[in-house]
């Protein structure tokens, strides 16, 4: 319904238009829309778990401030009773947890392709006593 009243509002405009005084004997006309291919990437997210056994970072590096503090404290500050306590402690950490399994899980987003036809324009064409005008617009 909006093209045919389009069309007729375009044919009228362009019919009043200044023209020679001759008597118009026939108007015929179409709308054409046209249509473009769209590539758009479309994402995807999985959640791929898995099952880790042993310790994990986190254990350990508790495990070494904690062994850390008490080599400082039972050494009265020796930075190498320190470092010694820190390297134990993380070892023992490590081997208490070293049967323990974990899950381990980490979102994965792949993206693929899709296409689409979306609306690039349309075209209205008349022809006026044989002769013939095409006028290119956006219709949205």
């Amino acid at each position: 319904m909006k093209r045919t009243i389009f069309l007729f509002a375009a044919i009228a405009s362009f019919l009043a238009l200044p023209a020679s005084a001759h008597h118009i004997n026939s108007v015929t006309g179409k709308v054409e829309d046209f249509f473009q291919t769209e590539r758009i990437q479309v994402p995807h997210t999985k959640r791929l778990c898995s099952e880790e056994e042993g310790a994990d970072a986190e254990d350990v590096l508790g495990g070494m401030v904690i062994g850390g503090i008490f080599g400082d404290i039972l050494s009265g500050g020796d930075d190498k009773a320190t470092g010694a306590g820190a390297i134990i402690g993380g070892m023992i950490a490590a081997e208490e947890n070293k049967g323990s399994v974990s899950t381990v899980c980490q979102d994965v987003t792949t993206y693929s392709q899709e296409q689409r036809n979306v609306y690039s324009y349309s075209t209205i064409t008349f022809e006026v006593d044989g002769e013939l005008f095409t006028i290119r617009f956006q219709r949205y």
